[in-house]
């Protein structure tokens, strides 16, 4: 014990060295420099050695260029499948717009018939209420024109007048006449008169708004005295304002009267 305590650093230090000397071995590894005198380290080339690493080479380049071609293969198919795809997604668009345009023509062509059908339907109704209307929209009146009052009164009558006065006094006997709903006695004097050719003279003033008759078959007012003239009565009744402001009703009986003093018909 006493010695290894005299020698322990000797001992510490070959350890050291054993340690610097195990690692460089291990770590190092064997030198691989050429040496020009033992020849060690240089490669032995050899014809067959050439030619299989040629062979390899070229093998290898015949496996390059058919692992290439496989690749630009799968590339080629690849394209062919996105062309594929492409042409299929094309051909479904255009199916899916043939498909929409379709159902736009089908939805015009829908929207117009029933345009056409409603407009058909529309005239047909609008003529059908038409045709009803007026057929319903007529009134039927009797109208009679008489001029009696003047026989009473010959010794006041225009000389030139004479000759116009029927025996009777009767210019119109009572006569049906047609008119439509709204129609006046105005309406109802012309349409009978033309219907028997018997003249009519009247005159419209704004003053009344309202339409006067001033001669009948040429017999005027004052032709038999200074109050004489035309009147007309409904029903019996007679109106104090213009005929053309009176609207007819059905059944209505109108009476045209020449009147030579007030209150003598």
């Amino acid at each position: 014990m006493q010695w290894i305590k005299q020698h322990k650093s000797i001992m510490i230090g070959s350890g050291v060295i054993l340690i610097v000397l195990l690692a460089a071995f291990l770590f190092g590894g064997p030198s691989t420099s050429p040496s020009p005198e033992s020849g060690i380290g240089e490669p032995d080339i050899s014809e067959d050695t050439t030619a299989g690493d040629l062979g390899t080479t070229g093998k290898a380049g015949v496996d390059t260029t058919e692992a290439f071609g496989t690749v630009v293969n799968g590339d080629m198919d690849s394209d062919k499948q996105s062309e594929s795809g492409e042409n299929t997604e094309t051909a479904t668009t255009a199916s899916a717009q043939k498909e929409t345009i379709q159902e736009a023509g089908t939805e015009d062509s829908k929207e117009t018939t029933t345009a056409s059908v409603t407009e058909a339907t529309t005239e047909t109704t609008t003529e059908v209420t038409t045709e009803a209307i007026t057929e319903q929209a007529t009134i039927t009146c009797t109208i009679s024109i008489s001029c009696a009052t003047i026989l009473n009164n010959m010794d006041s009558l225009d000389p030139a007048k004479k000759d116009l006065i029927p025996a009777d006094g009767v210019i119109l006997s009572e006569t049906e006449v047609t008119l439509k709903e709204g129609e006046t006695v105005y309406d109802a004097l012309r349409s009978a008169c033309k219907d028997a050719g018997i003249l009519v003279d009247a005159t419209y003033s704004p003053v009344n708004s309202s339409t006067y008759v001033r001669g009948i078959q040429n017999i005027y007012e004052f032709d038999c005295g200074s109050l004489s003239g035309w009147k007309y009565s409904v029903n019996g009744v007679y109106a104090n304002y213009g005929c053309s402001s009176y609207i007819l009703k059905d059944g209505d009986v109108i009476r045209w009267n020449y009147t030579c003093a007030v209150n003598d018909v």
